[in-house]
């Protein structure tokens, strides 16, 4: 489709007067309700569309906490033929496997909608114990790079433009032995090119028994012990110095970890609307991160006054996975973490100026989730009818826990929150085909198949993964959106967009980063409802650039290059 890209006028000319990216007037509403939505379906099609991954991760006792934690996944266009790829990281095991019998890592190549292992061939296969990925062309050459984080060495792998990757991670100094997590790419420091944050979880040593052995214990039952007793593993921040190389800048940058929190999910988000990045980072069992970008690519640690370090209660939480996403349609990127089983998921409402409020269980999602452990968590539009939806991939850590009467069990079912237009949710995750229960980790959101729907991939420990290929009937029109950033980073990862479509206002950012150590493909999708068109889309560019289109029809994907 041929885009024009308009001159500026006026806001009031898309009917976007409420676009201000500083904060949005609350005195009048800035969107109407959707209209009630069909019933979300989905099919399980894994095997179907070519997807024979199956995780193994350590023993199967799961006599360790490095046995049970899991990894992410993320799409990706790897090859840059416009369909998103995925990736999958996989597991390893202390004493190795047999020859032949060892856990693949997986790129799987996205034929329309059909899948096709090209792991091997991409460069990508390797004996790593593998815990996150996550995609983003850190060297500027207009296509997707790729980290994974690992108990063990670090990868970086770099993309040839073609599909074929090699790993640059050594010679950028970036593949240090240490147990890394989740991680996200972001441009912190506003000079157009995307810096890296890192989690690290523990200092892992697998003869070391530490002295508090409370965290031996689940419920009177003993269990693998940790991450509490274990020393912990700094994060590391990575400044990219524009030439392909990068610097760790923690230190300078304001963004160090001295107390070795034991990080997972990372995000980037500019969440207080001033045009700059700032860096949460969800913690185990230690208060979560949030870090305020003072406009200059340094950094001050706000989590305490901002509201999002400790649960309501004032305590901490086992922070797993992480997204942010307006939910209550007010232009504000709201926050989700998930937390440990007998403890509730975090909706964390964006007040505006950096301030959050837990409204976990007036939203309807605190109560369903409390007896669930939960891991990723994936916003999206999944019945197109304007609201944002949460996906949540659950599983517990123990096996043992089966043998007892505790009110949960190991193996869980996804959750799907269906939002209900206002910031409350229903959740209907059997009702939509979610229901299979297996110790699901990482998960990530794409419209494989080019159909204008939001599909799902879920991981689950030592098991197969699932595929599920969105078939909601009657679901609203649509608009994706492809930014090819210029004077920004390629992919615009950091930049906002506003779209008005029958009235109502939504907003989205690009992440490189999201979920349970994962990431989502950098195409933004919205959902319409029954407006055939979108009357306008601002793009806020990392430069600072603003665009504006108007009257875009729906069902189509939109490419715009930034002027």
């Amino acid at each position: 489709m041929s885009v024009r890209v308009l001159p500026l006028p006026p806001l009031a000319a898309f009917g976007l007067a409420t676009f201000g990216l500083a904060g949005c007037d609350r005195s009048a509403p800035v969107s109407s309700s959707p209209p009630p939505s069909p019933g979300i379906r989905f099919t399980e099609v894994a095997a179907a569309a070519g997807i024979g991954y199956r995780n193994r991760t350590g023993d199967p006792q799961k006599g360790k906490i490095v046995d049970a934690v899991g990894g992410g996944t993320t799409f990706l266009d790897s090859d840059g033929d416009g369909d998103p790829d995925l990736y999958v990281t996989n597991g390893w095991r202390t004493g190795g496997f047999a020859d032949g019998d060892a856990p693949r890592k997986a790129l799987y190549r996205n034929e329309g909608g059909a899948f096709l292992d090209v792991t091997s061939e991409a460069g990508l296969q390797s004996e790593d114990w593998s815990m996150g990925c996550v995609a983003g062309d850190y060297d500027g050459d207009g296509d997707p790079d790729l980290l994974v984080t690992n108990l063990g060495r670090g990868r970086l792998y770099r993309n040839d433009g073609r599909g074929r990757f090699t790993d640059v991670a050594p010679a950028l100094g970036l593949d240090a032995k240490r147990w890394e997590t989740g991680a996200a790419f972001g441009d912190a420091d506003g000079d157009g090119d995307l810096d890296l944050y890192v989690a690290g979880y523990i200092e892992w040593d697998p003869a070391f028994v530490p002295e508090d052995r409370s965290s031996c214990h689940y419920k009177d039952i003993m269990v693998a012990y940790g991450p509490r007793g274990f020393p912990g593993e700094a994060d590391r921040y990575w400044r990219n110095e524009g030439d392909g190389s990068f610097v760790e800048a923690a230190d300078s940058a304001g963004l160090a970890d001295r107390d070795k929190a034991y990080g997972f999910q990372v995000l980037f988000s500019d969440v207080d609307g001033d045009g700059a990045p700032d860096l949460f980072v969800a913690n185990d069992s230690v208060p979560n991160h949030l870090y305020r970008n003072r406009g200059d690519g340094r950094f001050e640690e706000v989590g305490f006054e901002a509201g999002v370090a400790l649960s309501s209660e004032g305590r901490p939480q086992a922070g797993m996975g992480a997204a942010f996403g307006d939910f209550d349609a007010d232009l504000r990127l709201d926050l989700v973490v998930t937390n440990f089983s007998d403890d509730h998921t975090n909706v964390y409402r964006n007040d505006g100026n950096g301030f959050f409020t837990d409204v976990s269980y007036p939203s309807g999602v605190g109560a369903p989730s409390f007896p669930r452990l939960k891991w990723a968590a994936i916003p999206g539009d999944f019945d197109a009818d304007g609201a944002l939806d949460l996906f949540v991939a659950n599983g517990h850590l123990y096996p043992q826990i089966d043998r007892y009467p505790l009110g949960t069990s190991y193996a869980q079912s996804n959750q799907l929150f269906r939002n209900l237009g206002d910031g409350r949710f229903e959740e209907i995750g059997e009702k939509a085909g979610l229901g299979e229960r297996r110790v699901w980790r990482g998960a990530s959101a794409a419209d494989i198949d080019g159909d204008g729907d939001l599909d799902l991939f879920a991981t689950a420990i030592d098991g197969p993964a699932a595929l599920y290929r969105n078939d909601t009937a009657g679901a609203g029109n649509w608009i994706a959106l492809r930014l090819v950033g210029v004077r920004s980073e390629r992919d615009a990862v950091g930049a906002r967009v506003l779209l008005t479509a029958g009235g109502r206002t939504q907003v989205r950012e690009v992440a490189a980063g999201v979920g349970f150590c994962g990431g989502v493909e950098a195409r933004l999708h919205f959902g319409l409802g029954p407006a055939a068109a979108a009357e306008g889309i601002e793009v806020r560019w990392p430069s600072g650039t603003i665009q504006r289109l108007a009257n875009v029809p729906a069902n189509r994907e939109v490419r715009i290059l930034e002027r």
